[in-house]
Parts: structure tokens; C-alpha cells; sequence
């Protein structure tokens, strides 16, 4: 499976559920969209 794939992200030695990773990507993807676009970050 890893031989096929395109990418692969590795999100440190514990095993995480897919459903919560999937959140966890979404979550840092919408906070680095936000600070590209200039919003405030709340821990500046």
C-alpha cells in the first residue's frame, strides 16, 4: 500500500483513528489557510 501511494504523512510513532486524523488534517489545513490569508492567530 505504501509502495502505491502518493504521499505519506506521518503523524508521529502513535496510532491514531482515521476519523480523528481526518479532523486533525482539516483542522491544520483551515488554520494555515487562515494565517496565509492574514487572519489573526490567537496565540500571537
Amino acid at each position: 500500500l505504501r509502495a502505491n501511494a502518493d504521499i505519506a504523512l506521518g503523524l508521529g510513532p502513535m496510532v491514531w483513528p482515521h476519523m480523528l486524523v481526518r479532523v486533525m488534517l482539516a483542522e491544520q489545513l483551515y488554520r494555515a489557510a487562515s494565517i496565509l490569508a492574514g487572519a489573526p492567530y490567537h496565540r500571537a
